[in-house]
């Protein structure tokens, strides 16, 4: 699973798992996109599949990075 995550960092609790990326430029939410769709082609090839996902989304000092 880990191999398929390039720009991203990680985490896995029990049956969770967290992907997490810092947008600190232009680039970044490419790269993150980029991170999610191998994740998604690693659960396919694994004939797995998330049952929930959700985004959170935090700026510093109320910037926040357009999509």
């Amino acid at each position: 699973m880990q191999d398929s995550i390039a720009h991203s960092t990680l985490k896995l609790y029990a049956d969770d798992s967290l992907l997490f990326n810092p947008i600190n430029s232009p680039d970044d939410p490419t790269k993150l996109q980029s991170d999610l769709d191998g994740l998604v082609d690693w659960a396919d090839n694994a004939q797995m599949k998330f049952n929930k996902s959700a985004v959170a989304r935090f700026a510093r000092n109320n910037i926040l990075v357009a999509q």
